[in-house]
């Protein structure tokens, strides 16, 4: 298991090598005592919404489209 936390500022790449940005935040849901992990948020804009500047972002990834979770990149389907 990894903490949330060690996620953010990892390189977020597709399996053909395709860079997509850096972490930033995840997006969970709420289910019972348990929260869930729904989404990945990465790159520029990404990073603004973090920060409070936007609302929501359009730079989001479903977590099931995440591979794998390495020491320094997270790679996601195409």
């Amino acid at each position: 298991m990894i903490d949330a936390c060690h996620i953010q500022n990892r390189r977020v790449r597709t399996r053909s090598g395709k860079l997509l940005g850096h972490a930033h935040d995840l997006r969970c849901v709420h289910r019972g005592t348990h929260a869930g992990i729904t989404h990945l948020v990465y790159g520029r804009r990404g990073l603004l919404e973090r920060l409070g500047f936007r609302e929501t972002s359009r730079d989001t990834l479903p977590w099931s489209r995440i591979v794998e979770i390495g020491a320094r990149e997270i790679i996601v389907e195409d």
